[in-house]
């Protein structure tokens, strides 16, 4: 299993794999993982040579800082699951990774 944290090192995985011919299954999750999610992984690797998921908390999905910081983490617990349902690639990017500072915008409207 191949963990990745940035995307030109997700991008190369991906890319070696298709250039063998495999298609690509994507699960995106926001890791601490359940029977529900894992049963998404089995589904994937059932139509696929690859299976990709992702582990990111998405802070924009919680209504406040609070509810951000309770959400549940345990990576190690994630990835010793993923390795059991035989992912190929597992992407854990962080923050910055997924929304860099540079490019942050945010609308609103009242």
């Amino acid at each position: 299993m191949i963990v990745t944290r940035t995307v030109p090192d997700l991008r190369a995985a991906i890319l070696e794999r298709r250039l063998a011919g495999d298609s690509v299954g994507f699960v995106p999750t926001m890791g601490f993982l359940h029977e529900g999610q894992l049963s998404l992984v089995r589904n994937a690797a059932e139509q696929n040579g690859c299976v990709v998921v992702s582990c990111f908390v998405n802070p924009t999905v919680f209504s406040s800082a609070q509810e951000l910081a309770s959400y549940p983490r345990d990576e190690g617990r994630d990835l010793a699951l993923l390795e059991r349902e035989r992912v190929d690639i597992v992407f854990l990017p962080d923050i910055h990774t997924v929304y860099p500072i540079d490019d942050l915008t945010r609308v609103t409207v009242e």
